[in-house]
């Protein structure tokens, strides 16, 4: 593993919900400050995955799909422990706010997707996720993400390389925790991977069957979910008394 410097002026817990329609976290817009100003020479530092050994890794696929006995694996784990004291930068705007930016990449991954182990923003400090070129981005993730556990997860975000960037007002310095646990090297293109119709494993009926034409409301709860970071099986979503 190795770090490389980027200089720019544009720059669920145990399961995250995968759907086209939702992208489990959720999200409360608005733009990251880096991209938002050019004004600003923003030095990023990026962190390279290692290479791995695919071919080891798809031949073990090949048995455990075969039987369909664990989640369908698409990506590599990369356990790191980057976090605010030792990793990025930071920069100090004019107003006394400051942006942290962290860039991480692996050589050949369709996406890139984040676990943390340590996630608690305060109130008007808030976090984004962004291809490195500027062209899509996840978030804005802030307060209201917190849970009691701090651990948090992210959308693949597509492509080999990704920027984290957080937002901290100048009356919160100091208050912020964030570390990533892990980065997920997918291999296989989660937009292909999906099982088909009659694709379903021994345990579960197919929604489209007549034996599902009773529960067409609770159907609509069903996505994909993405487990242990890199592996998708389906599951439901289901709400509870507080329909929180």
């Amino acid at each position: 593993m190795h770090t490389r410097t980027l200089i720019t002026g544009l720059v669920l817990w145990a399961a995250l919900l995968f759907s086209a329609a939702s992208h489990a976290q959720v999200a409360y817009g608005g733009e990251p400050t880096s991209l938002q100003n050019d004004k600003v020479n923003w030095h990023i530092p990026v962190h390279s995955m290692p290479s791995f050994d695919l071919e080891a890794m798809l031949a073990e696929d090949e048995v455990s799909h075969e039987f369909k006995d664990a989640p369908f694996r698409f990506g590599k784990n990369f356990y790191l422990g980057y976090n605010l004291s030792n990793s990025g930068q930071w920069h100090t705007l004019p107003n006394g706010d400051r942006v942290w930016l962290l860039g991480i990449e692996s050589y050949g991954a369709y996406s890139l997707n984040l676990t943390f182990d340590m996630f608690d923003i305060p109130e008007g400090g808030h976090m984004y996720v962004y291809k490195a070129d500027g062209s899509e981005f996840i978030g804005k993730f802030d307060h209201r993400n917190n849970n009691a556990d701090q651990v948090f997860s992210t959308w693949p975000v597509p492509g080999e390389s990704l920027v984290i960037e957080l937002y901290e007002p100048a009356e919160a310095i100091g208050q912020s925790l964030l570390q990533v646990e892990c980065v997920t090297h997918a291999y296989r293109d989660l937009d292909k991977v999906a099982r088909d119709i009659g694709d379903s494993g021994s345990c579960n009926n197919n929604v489209v069957c007549a034996v599902g034409d009773p529960w067409q409301n609770e159907i609509n709860s069903v996505a994909m979910i993405v487990v242990g970071s890199n592996g998708i099986c389906t599951g439901s979503l289901i709400n509870n008394v507080a329909s929180d």
